[in-house]
């Protein structure tokens, strides 16, 4: 049992940490303190933001995270279990009265954490169902992504489902939304996903697992459901875990992710605090790869045939050789069967810092579900080594490719105000600084406010990110900028190239903007990069530009980089 005056010492002393920090004081409004097992608080969720608490050896607090990335269900990996119905905390059930069926708290079977949560349907009359549900606070007109992992070990005359309803203030039901289905077995678990917009007079999401018995016959089904999520954010990113920060005690892989090394290779998984988004990145150390061997990590995600993707991951590569790094992706059929694979993109030179690596396609037919990979792969006649930080993995569904990481800024918050993914830079002389804002934005839920207090003749403020470029390939640039103030001051959208050993190619300032505006205005231009270009460095920047001292604030939003 923990204790209560723990858990109070504990609050009063978030409470002088924060100050410390200059944090707000989000902490009094918190609506759920975290604990692990030895009553130690892990985080605080408030209705925007969540809090991660970082301990050093002895157990002192040594670092607070926030992040908008707040999941709002309350034991959304069924950890905690209390009870005796077979239900995990913080959730309740269903089952229709002709129907039969258990559940239970599984131990041995897990994507996240130690435990699932079992529903076993034995006897499913046509047109019935047994379920899960929490209900989470919301409002009207806000954007949601809600998600679950599911592992579907028998199912028959029947299908699963993610499934949402929307209720008013009285808990009186206004909508609902078939989030999300599937009707076969799995070979593992699978990540099933989809966001949107609630409906007037919202106040409560419903969230259900569901097992529903089809019309043609009596259905049964057993399936085990874990990392369930519900997050008022735009995310259209289906990969559940895509940041690594959730893991398993003692495991060396993150929550959600698979593992494969081939049997002659040496190597070792792990999660180290070398992240590009949040606190951990999953590392893949390959010590000696014969011969067309490989390593990697990777995740069931559920598809369907015929749709347009874009497919992205945040790589920090280092100690290559005779060896490429490899965002993949094999596409997988109802019966798990193999239909076809996609090298989306490849590394074989070592970097400076992480650097996104992206590209898209359409889903082959009979596509029932992507396999998503971060591989290390010998390429030469020798052994290979090497080592990757992976981050930010992606897989989301659109017409377009954007090749740029977090173009509109959402997620997790860095400890200097920068949104994910972004690195940023202020010029010793400059005083300045960063912010993840929602009242002024272009698009999703939030933006990048740059506000620059003081910028000596000559100096700057920015932010940055490094994407994988083609030479000699003809590339859009686009953002979108709302310049609040400025005097003596420009905003610039830029870029450097640089080549496979990192070296300092050529400059291009794209757009300059020197007025205030109203409203977000597009900064956009072409370019054609240099024929030996390995990647581009794309800047949002605050240049000084007069004798006298600049300043300026912007609002920085929906950052896009397209193949002409």
């Amino acid at each position: 049992m923990k204790s209560p005056l723990k858990k109070s010492f504990l609050f009063f002393l978030c409470l002088s940490i924060f100050a410390l920090y200059g944090i707000p004081q989000a902490i009094a409004a918190a609506s759920e303190y975290i604990y692990d097992n030895n009553g130690k608080l892990q985080s605080t969720k408030t209705p925007e933001f969540q809090y991660d608490y970082h301990y050093d050896q002895n157990g002192n607090i040594v670092r607070i995270t926030k992040s908008t990335d707040v999941n709002l269900l309350r034991n959304h990996s069924f950890e905690t279990y209390n009870a005796s119905n077979g239900v995990a905390d913080n959730w309740g059930s269903y089952i229709d009265n002709t129907a039969t069926g258990t559940f239970a708290l599984d131990g041995e079977i897990s994507s996240h954490g130690t435990k699932s949560q079992k529903m076993h349907a034995t006897n499913l009359p046509k047109g019935t169902q047994m379920l899960i549900y929490q209900d989470v606070k919301s409002q009207a007109g806000i954007e949601y992504n809600v998600s679950g992992r599911y592992r579907i070990d028998a199912l028959s005359h029947a299908k699963v489902d993610l499934f949402v309803d929307f209720l008013d203030s009285s808990k009186n039901f206004i909508d609902a939304k078939m989030v999300v289905s599937y009707n076969h077995v799995t070979p593992g678990f699978i990540t099933l996903s989809t966001h949107g917009v609630t409906p007037e007079k919202t106040a409560f999401i419903r969230v259900h697992a569901v097992i529903r018995a089809g019309n043609e016959a009596v259905g049964n089904g057993l399936v085990y459901v874990d990392s369930m999520s519900v997050k008022h954010t735009y995310d259209p990113n289906v990969v559940s875990n895509p940041s690594f920060e959730e893991q398993t005690e003692g495991s060396n892989l993150a929550a959600g992710w698979g593992s494969h090394i081939d049997p002659e290779v040496v190597g070792t998984f792990g999660l180290d605090p070398l992240g590009s988004n949040g606190d951990k990145s999953q590392f893949i150390r390959a010590e000696h790869l014969p011969v067309g061997t490989q390593m990697l990590i990777y995740q069931d995600i559920h598809a369907e045939a015929g749709k347009a993707y874009t497919v992205s991951g945040r790589y920090q590569i280092e100690k290559l050789k005779n060896a490429r790094v490899d965002l993949f992706v094999d596409f997988l059929d109802s019966s798990n069967n193999f239909i076809n694979a996609k090298k989306v993109e490849s590394y074989s030179n070592n970097t400076k810092g992480y650097i996104t690596l992206t590209n898209s396609g359409i889903t082959p037919p009979n596509t029932a579900f992507i396999r998503l990979y971060a591989v290390i792969r010998s390429t030469a006649s020798t052994p290979g080594a090497g080592v990757v930080h992976v981050d930010s993995m992606s897989l989301h569904y659109n017409n377009e490719l954007n090749m740029i990481s977090n173009p509109s800024f959402e997620g997790r918050v860095q400890f200097n105000g920068l949104a994910a993914d972004w690195g940023s830079h202020i010029d010793q002389e400059a005083s300045g600084s960063l912010s993840v804002v929602k009242q002024t934005t272009s698009h999703g839920t939030y933006a990048q406010k740059i506000t620059a207090s003081k910028l000596p003749k000559g100096t700057q403020m920015l932010i940055y990110q490094d994407i994988h470029a083609e030479g000699g390939q003809a590339y859009q640039i686009n953002g979108q900028f709302h310049i609040e103030s400025l005097q003596h001051a420009r905003i610039d959208l830029y870029v450097d190239y640089f080549d496979s050993s990192n070296a300092f190619i050529n400059t291009n300032t794209f757009k300059s903007y020197s007025e205030a505006t109203k409203q977000f205005i597009t900064l956009s231009a072409q370019t054609t990069t240099p024929q030996n270009t390995a990647y581009v460095r794309v800047y949002a920047v605050i240049r000084a530009t007069g004798d006298r001292p600049g300043s300026g604030v912007v609002y920085v939003d929906s950052m896009e980089m397209k193949k002409r």
